[in-house]
């Protein structure tokens, strides 16, 4: 079977996609990843410039995310999860005083 004749990959369901994967070879572990097929670090930043910073934050969020499910026994049962960094800090209390930062770091202290 040539690449040809399986594109466009968006016509397939997710599990034929990863079906597909494994008829290629690829490790379980790269099959069963959320998102797969899906967007990269770089496209799950959005709405700011990408940094190393930010890309870090969206590894560590998307780390903690599949810990959670896999704790639970949920994430193979679950088709597609999406870890990603909206450009907006939020506020929040802490202490006697409001903090600013991404809702998936948590907040720190100062302006920005």
């Amino acid at each position: 079977m040539g690449l040809k004749e399986i594109m466009p990959l968006s016509d397939f369901f997710k599990f034929e996609v990863r079906e597909l994967a494994r008829g290629f070879g690829l490790e379980e572990l790269l099959a069963n990843r959320q998102p797969f097929p899906g967007p990269g670090l770089y496209l799950r930043v959005v709405g700011v410039p990408v940094t190393q910073e930010l890309l870090e934050i969206v590894r560590e969020a998307d780390a903690e995310v599949a810990q959670i499910l896999k704790k639970h026994n949920v994430y193979d049962k679950i088709s597609q999860t999406i870890v990603a960094l909206l450009g907006v800090n939020t506020v929040g209390v802490k202490g006697d005083g409001r903090v600013y930062g991404y809702s998936s770091r948590g907040p720190h202290s100062g302006n920005g």
